[in-house]
């Protein structure tokens, strides 16, 4: 990658990209490829209502947040092509302040999905959302639009009665495939609880948080900053394992 500072103009439309910018439209033109737009528009022709996708970039220079940013604009860019369902925007980091205090959030590129009455939803994406999260990501959307996923009456309402302010950090691989079984249920307890908030992070892109936490493995949950889970857990056992915490 060229070590050159994120751009934060709109990309469509133009035809003087630079090495880096081509190189990630290649990239994601290739994640994206038939089988994948087929999903994307199969899931979001059942969705109920309309998301909001606001992508927030800052001016990094480090080169894996670099060309996770550069992804991330060429992801929506083609995500909104292939769905009236999304309302995507992209700022830059201070462009928002109001939209930046409610996802309230010091880590970028950072993808939130925002709710029909234009409220954060509690969900969001550090990074490309790609590989075997790109599911996940679909189905956030899909829970948040509705009519979303199935779930038992009896765990709504466990969920609604976790009543503390929770901060879930969920730390993944890409190329990871038990990962998304945590993320979803992260996303699920966000989405249907105002006082949980999911963040996902890409440890290729974010690698301060395995210094941090000491997180050799993955999928990994740091909860509120203070603790971490290790493994893989649903619903239920993500449930069970908060719950223990009371």
């Amino acid at each position: 990658m060229e070590n050159s500072k994120a751009p934060v103009v709109h990309m469509e439309g133009r035809t003087n990209l630079s090495t880096d910018e081509k190189l990630a439209k290649e990239f994601i033109d290739e994640c994206l490829d038939e089988q994948a737009i087929e999903q994307i528009a199969y899931v979001m022709e059942r969705c109920k209502s309309k998301v909001g996708i606001v992508a927030i970039v800052d001016d990094t220079t480090e080169p894996e947040k670099l060309k996770a940013t550069l992804y991330v604009r060429f992801f929506l860019q083609k995500f909104a092509e292939v769905t009236d369902m999304v309302e995507v925007s992209i700022y830059e980091k201070d462009e928002n302040p109001d939209l930046e205090a409610q996802i309230n959030t010091e880590y970028y590129p950072t993808i939130a999905l925002i709710n029909a009455d234009g409220v954060y939803s509690g969900v969001c994406f550090h990074g490309f959302p790609g590989g075997h999260e790109l599911e996940a990501f679909i189905l956030a959307i899909y829970n948040l639009a509705g009519p979303g996923q199935p779930l038992a009456g009896e765990l709504k309402e466990r969920i609604s009665a976790l009543g503390s302010l929770l901060n879930l950090k969920v730390c993944v691989s890409l190329s990871c495939n038990v990962c998304p079984e945590l993320v979803e249920a992260g996303n699920r307890l966000a989405i249907l609880n105002p006082m949980i908030t999911t963040e996902v992070f890409d440890l290729e892109c974010f690698t301060e948080l395995s210094e941090e936490f000491d997180i050799p493995s993955v999928p990994a949950m740091i909860i509120n900053n203070n603790e971490v889970l290790f493994g893989r857990r649903g619903i239920k056992e993500l449930l069970e394992a908060l719950e223990q915490r009371k």
